[in-house]
């Protein structure tokens, strides 16, 4: 069965889970707008398994987040073009 969940993440590049419950989803967030804007990052988690989703794609420190890695279940990192984001839980 599918359905739509509340604050859904769209645009999403790259979708990680650290564990069972505990996920992130990061991509391209909102557009700044005019002839020559940019996309703002986007990253949200869940902690009931992606039943919910928390977080904003109107992150403007960042553009689009193109892939992120969790080497430990605490600590991850994304990328967005040269940066380097870390992310901790």
């Amino acid at each position: 069965t599918w359905f739509d969940l509340p604050n859904y993440p769209t645009d999403i590049f790259k979708l990680v889970f650290s564990s069972e419950d505990v996920g992130y989803a990061f991509g391209r967030g909102a557009y700044s707008g005019g002839d020559f804007g940019s996309f703002y990052g986007a990253i949200y988690y869940t902690t009931d398994a992606g039943s919910s989703w928390k977080g904003s794609n109107k992150i403007h420190e960042i553009g689009m987040i193109e892939s992120a890695s969790f080497p430990t279940a605490n600590t991850g990192y994304a990328i967005s073009g040269n940066v380097i984001v870390k992310i901790n839980k």
